[in-house]
């Protein structure tokens, strides 16, 4: 789970595991396991491994959630982020609440697992699938392009062994991983040749599509006082909604604020203004007292300042924990 939103989410584990308890069932079927996403050194794969499950009816599904992921039974992935009020944003009650107990039984229809809060890093949900044969899609509602399908088969059609199925899934998993090696390579090349008169460009993130990885390109940059440093989110990748601020970062309610339940509203996550907005506009000076947030990035979307004073300005993101530093040579 991303840094800051976990400190959020985890003052309403109590709250939320009271109102909606989670208990997982025995089952006589088969039990088959699917990785939901998986991490290789630098690289982050939003997939699931196997993205394609044969099973047959009565067989249980565990998804192996390696991130901050849900599983979502529907036909179409769920908005993670929509709007309150006039300009807010918050993440989608539907996606951060679960919407059938894990270790309960499918039939049909839309069924979500909430998004995992707190615990280790890799929980787990399963589904009993007592349903007709067909093709049940379903999604990662957090990372676009995340999807997977179960296919109920026939009881004479013979498919993989439960172990058979979790290797195929390991294996797929693992050739999306090492097709980014030679992407970050590229993004580190790339990055050595940032820095002009004008002053640098820090990419955010290297990757294609599902492979990923939420790092600073480069991380460190040196340029002289009256120069500007502009951070890009990389425009191809798996969106996040996290930002850039000066270290150490602004506090996480500062950020987004959680909102209890009351009566006939659900529970919510919401964005402040800073949050998405920024606490500093873009082509600001700062000198090393200031402190300062881009607000929200979106692929394609860049943040810029303008440095005055000699010294080390440190950076951070908001999201997966990444650090850097801007020197500012006399």
């Amino acid at each position: 789970m991303h840094r800051f939103m976990r400190m959020i989410i985890l003052t309403a584990v109590v709250i939320l595991t009271v109102i909606l308890p989670l208990a997982a069932q025995e089952n006589d079927g088969e039990i088959y396991e699917v990785i939901a996403g998986m991490s290789s050194g630098n690289i982050e794969v939003m997939a699931f491994g196997p993205a394609h499950l044969q099973i047959h009816r009565g067989d249980t599904v565990r998804w192996l959630l390696a991130g901050f992921h849900n599983v979502h039974l529907h036909t179409e992935a769920t908005m993670f982020l929509i709007p309150f009020e006039a300009d807010g944003l918050q993440m989608n009650p539907e996606i951060l609440l679960p919407g059938i107990e894990n270790g309960g039984t499918y039939t049909g229809g839309s069924a979500n697992s909430g998004l995992p809060m707190g615990g280790p890093a890799t929980t787990s949900f399963e589904l009993t699938f007592d349903i007709e044969p067909g093709l049940y899609t379903y999604f990662c509602d957090v990372h676009a392009g995340m999807a997977g399908i179960i296919e109920v088969v026939a009881d004479e059609v013979e498919i993989l062994s439960p172990a058979d199925a979790l290797k195929a899934g390991f294996a797929e998993l693992s050739t999306m991983a090492s097709s980014g090696f030679p992407i970050l390579q590229q993004a580190k090349a790339t990055a050595a040749n940032q820095t002009s008169e004008d002053g640098a460009v820090i990419v955010i993130g290297a990757g294609s599509g599902v492979v990923t990885n939420y790092d600073f390109y480069p991380n460190v940059v040196v340029i002289k006082p009256g120069q500007s440093v502009t951070w890009t989110m990389t425009a191809d990748i798996t969106w996040l909604p996290i930002g850039v601020g000066s270290s150490p970062l602004i506090s996480p309610d500062q950020i987004m604020s959680f909102v209890p339940p009351s009566e006939g509203n659900p529970p919510a996550i919401r964005f402040t203004a800073i949050g998405i907005d920024g606490s500093l506009p873009s082509g600001s000076a700062v000198g090393l007292a200031d402190s300062w947030y881009s607000g929200m990035l979106e692929p394609g979307e860049s943040y810029t300042l303008t440095f005055t004073e000699p010294g080390v300005y440190r950076f951070a993101d908001s999201g997966p924990g990444k650090q850097g530093a801007v020197v500012v040579l006399p």
